[in-house]
């Protein structure tokens, strides 16, 4: 199937099958973080949209009680504003043409008793699982998240996971076999990026919904900031999620990052805001470096006595005069990137919304309205935002003044087919090294490309025990990128145009990784 010529025919053939299905069901999978479950809601809204679907939506979702993955239910709380966690069983909501759409729980299937014909996923890792015959339809199309997908050459793999269509009589066929770039393809976006925050959602999150105290705190901060953003000489927004899943470096992905900001700052003065919906939990030992690099911008102390204890404390194993040789160098680097902030007498603010005293998020709205108005030129403030509802997260991204940063796939695919630009840390286990489309572009991306990646391997990578030297390469890319955000103009920009012509080539339907997966879907039912 081409880009510009894909098979109509059979497409149209099984969107209209869809479309006469009494009922679809969807699996929600109970995996950690949010990225399985916003794919799959994608697909929702994609399936009824393409197939103009007006019969019941089953969504069935796993929750596999491990505090480690989390609560499914309270995912989808974020992804569907009105839904009560705690009433979701009575809960009927409606997406597009479809006026029903109900909840399930996974642990429940058995009851499933009436067979119907189609079931999807937007994300299961367990192929030892026959979803088909879990979930009774006769088609299962399980579409894995973008760069998901192994390659059939890896199926002995323990960990193999790929896109399939299964069936109840448990024969799987494997899309990558037929198409291996199918792996590299993105599920177009349902709809544009907000322009702004619908009240209904903010009124929801922050007063009607009374099930999670906290998620009520963290919205009412987002609110207060959205606030702020929106007035005159408002600061440059700098959104960051996925430090989490860096663990001990994750103070010093976030060090990077300010030390990024400060690199800007130098050149147009305006103050920054990096408001992080990393999960506040995680981000103890970040929150004491930046407290110590506080300490020495009021002090206006250019060697970072403060902050070179403190790293020096994070590093230590606990016997004495340990790891000085190999903090020295990083050190010196970093007090040569930060000495203009701190002869500029900018100022470091940080709001952390968790209380490690509580273990709760708390409201920060009043430091924050105390704050921002106040802020000046090469002032940085950092907001611990937290989890937000889906459409609060997508809102901060696409309004971004600085690309925002990553981790997930699911982000990923969001922002490549709405064209936003971002920065994506790609975990070290992971089988793919980058998620930036080369091809099918219309030219030569590959140098837009490189910058993206040298600039997200320097804000991963660089840390106390790794040499300069290692990041030589990194180095200057993240240079070039920096250089490229504080020079650039609406007109010219290789990064801005770069995720434009993403998005025109996401939205060509050969292009399109839910529409290649209905046409297989459809010659799959017409063979037997």
């Amino acid at each position: 199937m081409s880009p510009d010529h894909p098979c109509e025919p059979e497409l149209q053939t099984i969107s209209e099958q869809i479309q006469q299905e009494a009922e679809l069901r969807f699996f929600v999978d109970g995996t950690k973080n949010l990225g399985h479950q916003v794919s799959t809601l994608t697909l929702i809204q994609r399936c009824i949209a393409q197939c103009d679907y007006r019969g019941h939506v089953r969504i069935i979702y796993a929750d596999y009680n491990n505090p480690f993955l989390g609560c499914t239910a309270e995912k989808l709380a974020l992804l569907f504003q009105g839904l009560d966690r705690d009433r979701m069983h009575a809960s009927i909501f409606s997406i597009g043409s479809c006026v029903h759409v109900t909840f399930w729980p996974y642990h429940r299937r058995d009851e499933l008793l009436q067979r119907v014909k189609f079931g999807f996923t937007g994300g299961a890792d367990n192929m030892s699982v026959n979803y088909a015959a879990e979930l009774n339809v006769d088609y299962f199309c399980r579409i894995q998240p973008y760069c998901w997908d192994d390659l059939p050459g890896q199926k002995e793999d323990v960990y193999y996971q790929s896109s399939c269509i299964e069936c109840h009589d448990a024969r799987r066929f494997y899309l990558v076999d037929a198409l291996p770039e199918f792996a590299s393809l993105v599920v177009n976006s349902p709809e544009p990026p907000p322009a702004e925050v619908s009240e209904q959602t903010w009124d929801w999150y922050q007063s009607a919904q009374d099930f999670d105290p906290q998620l009520r705190n963290r919205v009412r901060n987002a609110y207060f900031l959205q606030q702020r953003l929106q007035q005159p000489d408002s600061p440059l927004i700098w959104p960051i999620y996925g430090l989490q899943h860096f663990r001990e470096q994750t103070p010093f992905i976030a060090l990077n990052c300010v030390s990024a900001a400060c690199r800007l700052m130098n050149v147009s003065s305006e103050p920054v805001v990096l408001a992080s919906f990393t999960p506040e939990e995680n981000l103890e030992e970040t929150y004491r470096l930046f407290n110590a690099l506080a300490i020495d911008m009021q002090r206006q102390d250019p060697e970072l006595s403060s902050l070179s204890e403190a790293i020096q404390q994070e590093l230590s194993t606990g016997e004495q005069g340990a790891v000085t040789d190999v903090s020295a160098p990083y050190l010196e680097e970093i007090r040569r990137e930060l000495g203009e902030w701190i002869e500029s007498r900018g100022r470091l603010f940080v709001l952390p919304a968790f209380s490690s005293a509580t273990g709760q998020y708390e409201r920060i709205s009043d430091a924050l309205q105390n704050s921002l108005p106040h802020l000046q030129k090469n002032d940085l403030l950092w907001v611990g935002l937290g989890p937000q509802p889906q459409e609060i997260f997508q809102f901060y991204y696409s309004q971004a003044d600085i690309p925002g940063i990553i981790e997930g796939q699911a982000s990923a695919n969001y922002l490549l087919s709405n064209g936003i630009p971002f920065i994506q840390l790609i975990r070290k286990a992971h089988s793919f090294t980058n998620c930036y489309p080369l091809r099918p572009l219309d030219y030569d991306s590959s140098h837009v490309v490189k910058v993206l990646n040298g600039f997200a391997a320097w804000i991963r990578d660089r840390c106390p025990d790794l040499k300069a030297s290692d990041l030589k390469e990194e180095s200057v890319l993240a240079v070039d990128f920096l250089t490229g955000i504080s020079d650039k103009s609406d007109r010219d920009d290789p990064v801005d145009a770069y995720f434009q012509r993403v998005k025109q080539s996401c939205q060509q339907p050969g292009n399109d990784k839910f529409l290649v997966s209905l046409v297989a879907l459809s010659l799959l039912c017409s063979d037997q």
